[in-house]
């Protein structure tokens, strides 16, 4: 892979059966759900299209993400995964690959990877 691209939880929010998550309401909670914030969204070349049709990777393994992702954030669904604030997720690298996104959202792994904006910090790995 050229590169990797991680996220951190924000917060954690409970969330009641029967709640609308983001925008539009896209995604209901059918029971209580345990719920992470990312501070990560279309700004940051996370495509609307993903919204409810991907998954991302924390250290405990893959989480759902549900809802609209929004400007500057997005949902994660963390009920089966023993996550906390302040812990990283993926969004892509070896095993979650960019390759697999793109087919997600019907375009080419470059087309993602020359999304990601400069207010994306970088670090440089020999």
């Amino acid at each position: 892979p050229v590169m990797t691209l991680k996220t951190t939880v924000s917060t954690i929010k409970i969330y009641p059966a029967g709640t609308p998550v983001s925008y539009g309401g896209i995604y209901v909670t059918d029971k209580t759900t345990r719920m992470g914030v990312l501070p990560y969204g279309y700004a940051d070349g996370f495509f609307r299209c993903l919204s409810n049709k991907c998954q991302l990777i924390t250290n405990a393994g893959p989480a759902k993400q549900l809802g609209k992702i929004c400007m500057d954030m997005c949902m994660l669904d963390l009920d089966d995964v023993e996550a906390a604030e302040g812990d990283t997720v993926v969004i892509f690298d070896e095993e979650n690959t960019v390759e697999n996104i793109a087919k997600i959202c019907g375009t080419i792994p470059y087309e993602i990877l020359t999304s990601v904006p400069r207010r994306i910090e970088r670090v440089i790995v020999k």
